[in-house]
């Protein structure tokens, strides 16, 4: 699929697992090399920018075909910058653990690697999210349990936290329908570059 491509538009009454779908169909579509080549591209637009969030940072490991913005994190790492990875709990709500490229990592549901019990838990101030769709007003789709919405309400409620949404371009639709418990991305970045939805 060529670079910033889009699927055919999106209806606009679709519903969300409709959305869901088309978009992680057009995911899927990416040869692996190419997910790579703009995952790096993903990588060195949020190096472009990373002065302008504050710390912690949570970052995600990639699951399925998500960006992989593992070469990023590494990068934070080397600056110094606190970074923490989400680790799924029993009652299905996000823990934000302190980690660094190379740390121990365990199972941790729904397919995802996290730290280990007894690693510090961290307040991120900016949250990298991956998604299934993104719109053009900050609208956002995960997987459908809803974990990065509660934990980044939560998160807001003790502070000022940055949402930046990780995605391909392939993944943007038209408009998502909003629900009282969702919670808007502040900022996209794409192969494309950051988009902003408000000043951060």
């Amino acid at each position: 699929m060529v670079e910033g491509s889009r699927l055919t538009p999106f209806p606009p009454t679709a519903s969300k697992d409709a959305l869901r779908k088309r978009a992680l169909a057009g995911r899927n579509a990416l040869l692996p090399t190419e997910r790579v080549r703009l995952s790096n591209a993903i990588c060195a637009h949020l190096n472009g920018v990373r002065g302008a969030w504050g710390g912690p940072v949570a970052g995600y490991l990639p699951i399925r075909s998500e960006a992989d913005i593992q070469p990023f994190l590494a990068e934070l790492a080397l600056a110094g910058e606190a970074i923490c990875l989400p680790r799924i709990l029993p009652d299905d709500s996000l823990s934000f653990l302190s980690w660094k490229p190379g740390d121990a990592l365990a199972q941790a549901g729904f397919g995802t690697l996290a730290p280990p019990d007894g690693v510090p838990v961290l307040n991120p101030r900016t949250v990298l999210v991956p998604l299934a769709a993104f719109d053009r007003h900050g609208g956002r789709i995960g997987y459908g349990k809803g974990f990065y919405d509660r934990a980044l309400a939560g998160l807001r409620q003790i502070g000022a936290v940055t949402a930046i949404g990780i995605a391909f371009s392939v993944q943007e639709c038209d408009d998502i329908p909003v629900d009282a418990h969702d919670q808007p991305l502040d900022a996209v970045v794409t192969e494309t570059g950051l988009r902003s939805f408000v000043q951060v």
